[in-house]
């Protein structure tokens, strides 16, 4: 894909600053965040 090498360290810092925002949610309140709490994996048919 003409591009993907480029916007690859932009994806890779923005997954990365999730998960520590993440990690750090939990610290505080125990749980997941509000948009992951009730996420479940789709049924394949």
């Amino acid at each position: 894909m003409p591009g993907l090498a480029e916007k690859v360290p932009d994806v890779t810092a923005a997954l990365h600053a999730k998960l520590d925002e993440h990690r750090a949610f939990v610290r505080e309140r125990g749980e997941d965040l509000p948009e992951i709490q009730n996420w479940r994996w789709a049924r394949s048919s």
